[in-house]
């Protein structure tokens, strides 16, 4: 993939900034929590460098289609700034970064004291600004990515190609199937290096969930096609390395 200059693409983090967070919360409480995640991940709370006064691109948002169109317009030799909310989430193969499932913690959720999780229970924890932004209606609860990189943060990593009815449906004929199916999907699972779930990884512990998925599944009347068309990403893109932002402001 071309890299991209430095001074093509500025990448600025907006949010609730830091000074409502004091006036609403006690200042004991506020200086606890900061120095409880400064600890858990520093790389949050680096100074970042001022945001430009003026940007002829500005592109909201940092998930798959804000940062594909940034990078188009980078690679185009435009200068792009690039909005998103709070944090840019380091990666670590040593020490845990992100909150766990079982007892999240302020890492898991934006600014949220208590969420619904998926087995029914209600969880707790303090309020920061986590990954996930969970908006809860009567039957359903939404979760999106909450940070840089967006739904490419939480979406564990699956990438399941859709059958044309589905995408005929969404799409009305507005975008030719055909040529998605022969030209740009093959594309996307070229460049993300795809390949299908092993079997020895659907038959493990820590992916009991496929198989349960499954199990769920077949209750519901379906048939699951296999674990093998669920396609894992071997090779992760950083949005850092794949824009090379240097500008970042958080809240």
């Amino acid at each position: 993939m071309k890299k991209i200059s430095r001074r093509h693409i500025f990448l600025l983090g907006s949010g609730t900034i830091a000074t409502s967070s004091l006036l609403s919360n006690p200042a004991h409480t506020f200086i606890f929590k900061n120095t409880k995640y400064k600890l858990m991940v520093p790389e949050l709370f680096y100074t970042r460098p001022i945001p430009p006064q003026h940007s002829k691109n500005v592109v909201i948002g940092s998930g798959f289609g804000g940062a594909i169109s940034a990078l188009r317009l980078s690679q185009a030799g435009e200068e792009v700034t690039l909005l998103e909310r709070r944090f840019q989430w380091p990666n670590s193969d040593t020490r845990g970064i992100f909150s766990d499932d079982m007892t999240p913690d302020g890492r898991a959720f934006w600014f949220k004291n208590k969420v619904k999780m998926i087995p029914g229970h209600t969880a707790y924890m303090d309020s920061f600004g986590g990954v996930l932004d969970a908006t809860e209606y009567k039957n359903i609860t939404i979760w999106r990515g909450a940070c840089v990189g967006g739904g490419s943060v939480i979406f564990t990593g699956v990438m399941i190609q859709p059958e044309r009815l589905y995408f005929d449906d969404i799409f009305k004929g507005s975008v030719d199937y055909d040529e998605m199916n022969s030209i740009y999907y093959p594309r996307v699972k070229k460049m993300l290096n795809l390949s299908s779930m092993p079997n020895d990884i659907y038959t493990s512990g820590p992916f009991g969930h496929s198989r349960v998925w499954d199990d769920q599944a077949k209750k519901a009347g379906y048939t699951p096609r296999g674990h093998r068309e669920r396609f894992l990403i071997k090779l992760m893109i950083d949005l850092t390395i794949t824009f090379s932002c240097d500008l970042i402001l958080s809240f």
